[in-house]
């Protein structure tokens, strides 16, 4: 089924089956998300949107109340809720904590794992992990991603802005290197008893004593296994974002002072790999396509009009300013959607202004209304 505009098209493409939305603060990532999953599952795609953003604002939008784990419930932080009244749809809030938590649980035999995370000290670093909300956001869409693959429903990831964006698709890289490097190895050999490690050991137990440095390298030795598996599973879920089944959709607003940064992230995206498929901007008024104002004494004519104090002079004024100001808007719309994205090869789109964004259905028909 082909959809009627571009960034229709992608949210039912059969190649594609990861969309990520990518772009600064407060130009309708979220949204546009949200908007592409649920036209997505309107139209019969399964789909998952799963938001990585700390704003949590992904429930608010669809309409729903914020998801959450009654007290005892083991189910794990990446299983999806489904959205009421839209079936087919599901979505997932980040918690780090959790996320950490279950990581450790899956990667873990169990009974290595509950007492790793009895340990007394293992809160105060799963926190520090999990505070690092790139590690999480990637543990998380590496999780989606392997539950997609055998479902087959389309992911859709809501990211943080783009610098913190960017910071989640470095996260394999950072966690690589951390995990290879010398200082983690050398703590690792201690808590395993390594050949060569007992000196050190010897050494740290001299200043902690033995029970306390024994708890610590049984803490060592489990997170490096955890982390080891964490890391795997982060480089295989940025193939799977640089290959031909993953695409981008950079999400903006028609500001002129988007243009600088739409254009950093678009090389940003480009020089990593990954496949920018859209330029979505987003919040664009409605233009009468009939009336055109290239007049440049118009302005003056809007103080004319002022200037008279009749009340439908002024009425005809107020019109005048929004046209040209729905105009001047529209204008920079289209060097976003079209101008600046030809250059990445994307298909540039606007998406209209709408206040009927907090249920499935409104969402939906700003997709559909997309030109």
């Amino acid at each position: 089924m082909s959809g009627p505009n571009a960034i229709a098209d992608l949210a039912l493409s059969p190649q594609v089956s990861t969309i990520v939305c990518l772009g600064t603060g407060g130009v309708g990532k979220t949204t546009t998300a949200a908007a592409l999953g649920a036209y997505a599952a309107g139209c019969g795609r399964p789909t998952l949107v799963v938001t990585v953003d700390p704003a949590a604002r992904l429930a608010q939008i669809m309409g729903q109340a914020a998801p959450s784990r009654p007290s005892g419930h083991r189910d794990t932080p990446w299983h999806p809720h489904a959205i009421a009244g839209a079936p087919g749809l599901s979505m997932v809030q980040l918690d780090g904590s959790a996320v950490f938590d279950a990581a450790v649980r899956e990667a873990l035999p169990a009974q290595k794992a509950e007492s790793l995370l009895a340990n007394r000290y293992y809160r105060l670093v799963a926190d520090a992990f999990a505070g690092s909300a790139d590690y999480m956001a990637a543990e998380l869409v590496g999780r989606l991603r392997e539950r997609v693959d055998s479902t087959g429903e389309l992911l859709i990831v809501d990211t943080a802005p783009a610098v913190s964006a960017f910071e989640v698709l470095d996260a394999p890289a950072r966690l690589a290197a951390f995990t290879d490097s010398r200082f983690v190895r050398t703590l690792r050999g201690i808590g395993s008893g390594e050949r060569g490690s007992g000196l050190t050991r010897r050494l740290i137990g001299a200043v902690l004593g033995a029970d306390l440095t024994n708890e610590v390298a049984e803490l060592l030795t489990s997170l490096h296994d955890t982390l080891i598996d964490m890391r795997d599973r982060a480089q295989s879920t940025l193939a799977h974002l640089t290959s031909p089944s993953s695409s981008f959709v950079l999400v903006t607003r028609p500001a002129a002072d988007q243009l600088q940064p739409v254009r950093e992230a678009a090389a940003n995206l480009r020089a990593r790999g990954y496949c920018i498929a859209v330029c979505a901007v987003n919040q664009v008024p409605p233009v009468d396509s009939h009336v055109e104002i290239g007049d440049t004494s118009v302005p003056e004519i809007v103080r004319m009009l002022e200037a008279s104090a009749d009340t439908e002079s002024l009425s005809i004024s107020d019109a005048l300013r929004l046209l040209i100001e729905q105009q001047r808007v529209d204008a920079v719309a289209h060097v976003l959607a079209d101008d600046l994205v030809n250059a990445s090869t994307a298909t540039g789109v606007r998406l209209p202004r709408s206040s009927s964004l907090n249920d499935p259905a409104g969402l939906a028909a700003l997709v559909a209304s997309a030109w």
